[in-house]
């Protein structure tokens, strides 16, 4: 019976599997994806500065056609048009950016495309985001928030931890009586 069932299943989720659409992460960002300094959490959040790219993606120079979205996507986050966040955004590095020698930048959370950023324009950042037709698209893109508008991740309750626990004993307990 399982057996059978198993060879019912698998073409099926294989079947629906094919089927993917490109798109941004739509959870909050991880911690490893965002910098704080000064009582605001600073991203790099594109390659780019405008809504609908369409063009060569220069590290694989292939067509693309991106979609960049707006701070408001995930919640606190926003442009940086205050002028004294203006001001603390021009104190930032490319230096405060990395860690360990890795890029700490959250580009899947805000394009439907792109995942990288372009380090040799760390120099021509912006902190808003441009129209379409935007001259300047190649300029790449930062948002901010206030660190008192993280978001509280939920906890577990005790009794989705205690399914879980017992679908972990069962499993095991399947094994022994299978031997």
């Amino acid at each position: 019976m399982i057996k059978f069932a198993f060879k019912l299943i698998v073409p099926f989720l294989l079947l629906f599997s094919s089927i993917s659409f490109a798109g941004y992460i739509k959870t909050d960002l991880a911690n490893d994806t965002y910098i704080t300094y000064k009582g605001y959490d600073w991203t790099w959040a594109a390659p780019i500065s405008t809504t609908n790219f369409s063009g060569i993606d220069p590290t694989t120079d292939e067509w693309v056609d991106n979609i960049f979205e707006d701070p408001t996507v995930h919640l606190g986050w926003m442009a940086i048009i205050d002028n004294d966040i203006k001001q603390l955004f021009t104190e930032l590095t490319l230096g405060d950016f990395q860690r360990n020698g890795e890029i700490i930048q959250s580009v899947a959370y805000w394009n439907s495309h792109f995942v990288h950023v372009d380090t040799g324009d760390f120099t021509v950042k912006v902190g808003i985001k441009g129209a379409d037709g935007y001259v300047y698209e190649e300029n790449d893109t930062f948002y901010v928030r206030n660190i008192a508008s993280r978001p509280i991740l939920p906890v577990p309750e005790p009794s989705t931890i205690m399914i879980f626990a017992i679908a972990l004993i069962a499993l095991s307990l399947r094994k022994r009586a299978i031997k």
